[in-house]
Formats: C-alpha cells, sequence, structure tokens
C-alpha cells in the first residue's frame, strides 16, 4: 500500500499508565481496607463509642434516650408513637455527633481563637439545642397523655412508679457506667448488672419489643464507652 493510501489513526491524546504501588517495607502492618461494608461498619460504630466515652453532653442524652425508651416500653403505644419517639431519640443523637463532628473539624483548621471558628461551633450546638427542646416536647406530650389515661383508667400508681422507678435506674446505671470509667472493676460491674437487671425486667413486662430493645441497644453503647474509657 502507498504512504498516500495509509489509514490515518487518530493519536491518542494521552497514554493511561497503571499506577504501580510502591512496596510494602518488611515488617508493616498491612493497611486496612476502608471501601467494604464491614469496614464501614466498624468505623461507624467506632465513632458512636468514642463520642460516648469522650463527650459529656452525649452521655446525657444517651441515659435520657434510655430512659424515655424503657418508660415508652412500658406503655401500651401506637405505632406511631413509638415512631415518634424512636426519631426523637435518633435526632437528637444524630444531631450531637454532627455537632461533635463540626467542633473536631474547627479545632483542626483553625487551632487558635477565630470568630468564624465561633461562630461554626455555636450554630451547631444551637441545632442540638434547637433539637433537643423540639424531641423533649414530643416525648412529653406522648407520655404525657399516657399518664393521663392510666390515671383515669383506675390503675394502680403503684405500678406507674415502678414504670417510672425501672427507666430512672436504667438510665442512671447507663449513666454511671459512662461518667464512672475510672472506678472499680468491682464498682462498673455492680452497676452494669443492675442496669442490666433493671432493662430485663422492662423486657419482662415490656408492651413494645421495639422499644425495650432500643432501651438495651442503647444500655450496650454505655457499656462499650466504659471499657473505651
Amino acid at each position: 500500500m502507498p504512504k498516500s493510501a495509509r489509514p490515518l489513526l487518530p493519536r491518542p491524546l494521552f497514554s493511561v499508565v497503571p499506577a504501580v504501588p510502591p512496596p510494602r517495607e518488611e515488617g508493616a502492618p498491612p493497611k486496612p481496607h476502608r471501601g467494604s461494608l464491614g469496614s464501614a461498619i466498624s468505623h461507624a460504630l467506632d465513632g458512636l463509642i468514642e463520642t460516648a466515652a469522650q463527650e459529656r453532653s452525649f452521655r446525657l442524652q444517651v441515659a435520657v434516650g434510655t430512659a424515655v425508651a424503657a418508660f415508652g416500653a412500658l406503655q401500651a403505644l401506637s405505632f406511631g408513637e413509638q415512631v415518634s419517639l424512636l426519631a426523637c431519640i435518633a435526632l437528637v443523637l444524630f444531631a450531637e455527633l454532627l455537632n461533635t463532628a463540626v467542633e473536631a473539624v474547627v479545632d483542626l483548621a483553625s487551632p487558635g481563637l477565630h470568630p468564624l471558628a465561633r461562630r461554626a461551633k455555636d450554630s451547631a450546638a444551637a441545632a442540638v439545642a434547637v433539637m433537643a427542646v423540639a424531641s423533649l416536647g414530643v416525648a412529653t406530650a406522648l407520655l404525657h397523655s399516657r399518664f393521663a389515661q392510666v390515671l383515669e383508667g383506675g390503675a394502680a400508681p403503684r405500678r406507674l412508679l415502678l414504670h417510672v422507678g425501672l427507666a430512672a435506674l436504667a438510665a442512671l446505671c447507663s449513666l454511671g457506667l459512662m461518667a464512672g470509667r475510672r472506678w472499680r472493676p468491682a464498682a462498673r460491674l455492680s452497676v452494669g448488672l443492675l442496669g442490666a437487671v433493671a432493662l430485663a425486667a422492662v423486657a419482662l413486662m415490656s408492651a413494645s419489643p421495639v422499644m425495650a430493645a432500643a432501651a438495651a441497644a442503647l444500655f450496650a453503647l454505655a457499656a462499650a464507652a466504659a471499657r473505651r474509657g
């Protein structure tokens, strides 16, 4: 074929050269694979436990959520009421987690004092406060109606006091586990067993297994944070 008859092929604009990773040093641990679902769940749980171990406000919210979930489990709540209470607990914890993340990023980006850094932190804290107040209002409205129905129905006040006592005991034990990380192991074990007994009683008398499971999950988070501390 003469030169003039040769087909003109387009020249590539650039050539792709596969990147070759640098050789790993001998004795160095392998890098964790962050792309799998298992590792993503592991990192998420680690961030949740670390926040509960380090942030005092988050510990208080976990304890309050435990009390609300435990008390709600002992009431004959409708499906909508259960969803509303669980959403309130989850949204408050979600807002506090975001607040913690914002504070960590701001501290990393601006170690010194800066008006914008202060504004970012204040705004994040205000978001948590708004969510907490709104959730408290929703939970109070729902549980107050249950209080009124129990009293109007002629139910013994002792049963209502028992429900309140079990929920408060579970919350106090949850808070004690997280706040008493420097206690002796025997003291922490006693608090943990007392809280577990309270939640077991809640599960036995529960009218809502979902709410009882939520209370148990929050208590397990408190126990994991105590071990982390």
